[in-house]
């Protein structure tokens, strides 16, 4: 897949360490948890991740601040689009580097993220449509204004801070053989599996059947376009880039479709330990109780966000979803 001269790459791991060290003081060394029953359940042994207790709720604090701070010298506005979690972590990561912060988000967004992001001291600009509307909305208000965009998953800076999560992994348990990590544009995937593709360790995806289109692209070698539809795991929805694509075929990595329903069961299982998980977040461990993927373990399944509405949450634990 070419983007014209020059082509996306994966970061390297001397990337992925200089991050580590430029986050290290603002960031939370997340737990990596063995779940017993969830082993039982999957046929492996199963360690979860817990990203959702990441400094705003989810991993995407990570890449949003090693974008910034690579570039202290700058001090103009800084925006992006975003499904939610991407925007609350760039306002975080915006108010640690002194920076004004301009997010875009779907109107229907999850009021935890647009609030998250209002208590981050963000703006928030709602915009009709889904996720590449508000991208759309937000490159016209970077031309208008000449700011600084930091893309929520095509920025080598942001795949490299997404990386660190691999590199805490590995140093939490040696002993890993595979990573389970969701998939909505790929920074997070094509970030772990740079950083622990050396240590022989296998990286899958996992995406919702509702918001296909990584695993579409990487299905028909190009980029494709996939319809909007509801769905619980809003985190994930949405187009990717030729860019994000180049990444993840260069890993080689197998993506695989995960029907609502299980998405669903997951959140339930996690909260049954009382993990609290967003759709977006569950989706790796879904993959993995559905045995829809079959890893060699010990295998790590990355909770990736939990900011989920209460009324949400509340209609999935009661099966509503």
């Amino acid at each position: 897949m070419s983007a014209g001269a020059e082509t996306a790459t994966l970061p390297t791991l001397e990337a992925i360490d200089a991050a580590s060290e430029r986050i290290a003081r603002h960031i939370r060394r997340t737990p990596l948890r063995h779940a017993p029953d969830l082993s039982r359940r999957a046929g492996r042994e199963v360690w979860i991740k817990l990203e959702n207790l990441q400094r705003t709720g989810s991993f995407k604090f990570r890449g949003a601040l090693n974008a910034l701070l690579s570039e202290p010298e700058r001090v103009g506005p800084v925006g992006a689009a975003s499904a939610g979690n991407h925007a609350f972590a760039l306002a975080e990561a915006a108010r640690v580097a002194g920076r004004p912060a301009v997010l875009f988000l779907p109107r229907d967004a999850p009021r935890a993220k647009i609030e998250g992001v209002r208590s981050a001291g963000g703006e928030v600009r709602l915009v009709d449509g889904g996720y590449d509307e508000a991208e759309d909305a937000a490159a016209l208000w970077a031309a208008d204004t000449g700011a600084d965009l930091v893309h929520a998953f095509d920025d080598a800076r942001v795949v490299a801070g997404q990386g660190t999560l691999g590199r805490e992994i590995m140093r939490q348990h040696a002993g890993v053989r595979s990573i389970v990590a969701p998939v909505g544009g790929g920074g997070l995937l094509a970030g772990v599996h740079a950083a622990v593709a050396a240590s022989g360790v296998a990286v899958l995806g996992a995406q919702g059947d509702r918001t296909r289109a990584v695993h579409d692209a990487l299905a028909a070698g190009t980029l494709v376009e996939t319809p909007l539809e509801h769905t619980l795991m809003d985190g994930l929805a949405g187009r990717t880039t030729r860019g994000a694509l180049e990444r993840l075929a260069a890993t080689g990595a197998r993506v695989e479709l995960v029907p609502e329903s299980e998405v669903a069961e997951a959140v339930r299982a996690l909260h049954a330990l009382g993990v609290r998980a967003e759709g977006s977040g569950a989706v790796a461990l879904a993959a993995l109780l559905a045995r829809i993927l079959e890893p060699p373990g010990p295998v790590v399944a990355i909770v990736s966000g939990g900011n989920i509405d209460d009324a949400a949450l509340d209609g999935v634990l009661a099966g509503d979803a």
